[in-house]
């Protein structure tokens, strides 16, 4: 058995174990559109078994101590690879200047233009003399210094990235997934854009093996066991660093064709493009043949070899060029049928009918988190980032209008159109009106015959230069207690959570520039400048973790701050007397308010109505264990309260002070208060992560006064939201502010130089 029909097989094995799948691979027209059906099947049926990370359903492993329950999400971008501006960019590529970035040789950092690839010149190709650093360069540099194999690496396989395929995240996804790859490339250079591959000008000549994007000169020539033996990649080896990568162009399926991209660009029914390619038995509107998931196949299988296999197929370089075609053909949609609004806002229901949980829009994009899938549709990606040059036309009119001297304008079937030029040796025949067909030579006979002899072997070099700063590190926990959870077992009892905020201490990834193991330490080379900024104070879960020696945290080790084998709730706790405690909150969602940073940006609010959790109790004293996870009342007064139906008249102050009581315990796990709060994350069409809840502070009365006396149960007229005494009348729940709600962005660390 050879290598190249193990995929096959693996399919087959895969589909076994998915009887549900009603989408009837032999039904498809063609026997490549079996193969790619059989493999999104087969990802989909290993994805369902994966765990899905939703925003709103992870909970955190329990602990005993009050203030580590506080939930970090890093807001905004702590590499570059998160960025989704110029202005972002600029900082971590030292520049200045923002949106307007100067970088410190003078040049400037702009949107990306991303062009076909053979319509690129020469010397953006090729670093050559003089030149300046250009595409092919930068690739090797990458590979080089290991950022390419890291990116890569996220792509082969489902359990890191279960929504790239089978489903309607998979143009988000790989999105995002190119973005970083260009990013990683800018680095190098920052005027390199990443360039697309439009295989429909190869799919179009007689032969299209014979094209010259498989010359020396560009992709190279295939040896007979598959090697590529010449050409920019030569001696390209893969990922696990193995051998050198292979194709096997030609021997199955096709290239694009036009047809593939007008079935695309015709449709309005956003679900056929955002498809459902891996529908169960009664999923609604299952995905046509059509569907751009599998026609984007097509090209997979006629390259063959590495790119043969979804997890295989960043091993090839040429993977990125197409998939930068596949983003053209979907903005060229997106411009053409949907609004700016509807861009950002149109994604198909979720249905676990219809594909796995990893595709619902609200999930977490793995594994980028915190993105979701539907972060993947924000106009900031083409607004701020790069932009398409138009895919190569010419007229009769204009035939070299095609713009490269690999592309040739054929005249001969039906409108003029740009096509691969033939190499040598290659069959031209077929034309009629004296096109220029021919690369390197001239069409006698129906052969392209070489204008030199021997024909000029021209290869590119091979060249690789030193990255504009030093390798992002991409791999953090996002809470000090990770290494704690870890060690008893959480990586394994609780994957929802662990995998996302704990990725470090669970192994999903692993850091290459700090020791996970030095208790004290700084393991982001901005620490010390957010530590300045006030970010210990500001964002104190993550700065905890990852600047603990900037944070001044050095006498406290994580076993102590975290309580090390605690997080189970007592059993029975005595309620305090009414009235013992002068320092309360006052809403449910005060511990949710103060973990997003509304401490700072709100503190008129919070000093009155969550004054434990923003540390504003002036001297008073708070309940003791009134941040941590025992599920207690703050009052002996519950039990009547509650008798009274306060639990259900007057939720803000009874579930917080009365859990116990209410039956509300779910409430001193963060997530679920967080959820509770209506909590949600996105991006901002600036590109921008904000934070909103569905209940904020802003509905509550805000009175002037420097702080309150007593928030127990009494006569008092301030702004408690307690009960009132029991010999009088139940008060009104507070009444809604008409103070129109306002979104609040926490201020993580964000995104500085790295050298």
């Amino acid at each position: 058995m050879t290598w190249q029909y193990l995929p096959r097989i693996l399919v087959f094995v895969a589909l076994l174990a998915s009887p549900a799948y009603c989408q009837n691979c032999n039904n498809a027209p063609t026997e490549a559109l079996q193969i790619i059906c059989s493999q999104i099947a087969a990802w989909n049926a290993n994805a369902r078994n994966q765990p899905t990370i939703s925003t709103a359903s992870v909970s955190a492993p329990g602990s005993a101590a009050g203030a580590i329950s506080t939930l970090a999400v890093s807001e905004n971008p702590r590499t570059a690879y998160e960025c989704m501006d110029i202005a972002c960019l600029c900082t971590f590529f030292g520049g200045t200047g923002g949106n307007n970035c100067v970088l410190p040789g003078g040049a400037r950092l702009g949107r990306a233009l991303r062009k076909e690839y053979r319509v690129m010149t020469d010397a953006e190709r090729n670093r050559v003399y003089f030149c300046p650093l250009r595409y092919h360069t930068a690739m090797w540099t990458i590979k080089g210094n290991g950022d390419y194999d890291t990116l890569s690496r996220i792509h082969s396989s489902f359990v890191t990235s279960p929504g790239a395929h089978s489903g309607p995240a998979f143009l988000p996804w790989h999105r995002e997934f190119i973005k970083r790859i260009e990013i990683a490339l800018r680095r190098v250079d920052p005027s390199v854009a990443l360039p697309y591959w439009d295989s429909t000008m190869d799919s179009t000549i007689p032969n299209p093996t014979e094209s010259s994007m498989f010359t020396n000169e560009l992709q190279g020539r295939t040896s007979p066991d598959g090697l590529i033996a010449t050409g920019a990649f030569r001696g390209w080896r893969t990922v696990d660093n193995s051998r050198v990568f292979r194709r096997s162009i030609g021997s199955q399926g096709r290239l694009f064709v036009e047809s593939d991209i007008t079935a695309v660009l015709n449709t309005n029914d956003y679900t056929q493009v955002l498809a459902y390619t891996a529908p169960s038995n009664g999923c609604p509107n299952p995905a046509n043949w059509a569907a751009f998931e599998y026609s984007h196949g097509n090209p997979h299988i006629w390259i063959g070899g590495d790119m043969f296999t979804p997890t295989t197929s960043t091993n090839d370089p040429i993977f990125w060029n197409h998939h930068s075609f596949v983003d053209l053909i979907w903005e060229n949609w997106r411009q053409a049928r949907q609004s700016r609004a509807v861009r950002e806002s149109q994604y198909p229901p979720n249905n676990p009918q219809c594909s796995s949980e990893a595709h619902y829009g609200n999930n977490i994009m793995q594994p980028f988190f915190p993105m979701t899938n539907r972060d993947g549709l924000l106009n900031s990606y083409t607004d701020n980032l790069y932009t398409f040059q138009a895919r190569p036309t010419c007229s009769a009119g204009n035939p070299a209008g095609c713009g490269s001297r690999f592309l040739f304008c054929d005249l001969s079937h039906g409108a003029p159109r740009c096509a691969a030029k033939i190499a040598v040796n290659g069959n031209c025949g077929g034309y009629t009106r004296n096109e220029d067909r021919c690369y390197l030579s001239t069409c006698q006979n129906n052969r392209c015959i070489s204008n030199q002899n021997p024909p000029a072997t021209t290869q590119p070099p091979i060249v690789t230069t030193t990255p504009a700063g030093q390798n992002q590190e991409t791999c953090f926990n996002e809470q000090q207690c990770c290494s704690i959870w870890a060690a008893r077992g959480e990586c394994q009892r609780n994957p929802n959570y662990m995998n996302s905020w704990c990725r470090a201490s669970c192994g999903i990834c692993r850091p290459t520039t700090y020791n996970l193991n030095t208790e004290c330490s700084n393991r982001h080379p901005t620490c010390q400048a957010w530590a300045a900024r006030g970010e210990c104070q500001n964002n104190p879960a993550w700065m905890t973790e990852n600047c603990r020696q900037a944070c001044n945290l050095c006498g406290t080790t994580r076993a102590q701050a975290c309580g090390q084998g605690g997080g189970n709730p007592a059993t029975t706790q005595r309620p305090p007397p009414a009235g013992q405690f002068t320092c309360l909150n006052q809403h449910y969602c005060c511990i949710a308010w103060a973990a997003r940073g509304y401490c700072t940006s709100q503190t008129a609010y919070m000093n009155q109505y969550c004054q434990p959790s923003c540390n504003f109790c002036r001297g008073s004293q708070p309940p003791p264990l009134w941040n941590s996870q025992t599920c207690v009342d703050f009052s002996s007064n519950c039990q009547a309260w509650a008798s009274q139906g306060q639990c259900n008249s007057n939720p803000q102050y009874m579930w917080e002070n009365c859990k116990q009581t209410c039956g509300r315990c779910a409430l001193t796990n963060l997530n679920t208060r967080l959820a509770t709060c209506g909590f949600t994350r996105r991006l901002s069409r600036n590109g921008r992560p904000i934070s909103t809840f569905r209940v904020n502070p802003f509905h509550l009365p805000l009175r002037r006064q420097s702080f309150l006396v007593s928030l127990a149960p009494a006569p008092a007229t301030g702004a408690s939201l307690a009960p009132p005494p029991l010999n009088r009348k139940a008060l009104p729940k507070a009444r809604l502010s008409r103070r129109p709600a306002q979104r609040e962005r926490l201020l993580r660390p964000s995104g500085m130089a790295v050298f």
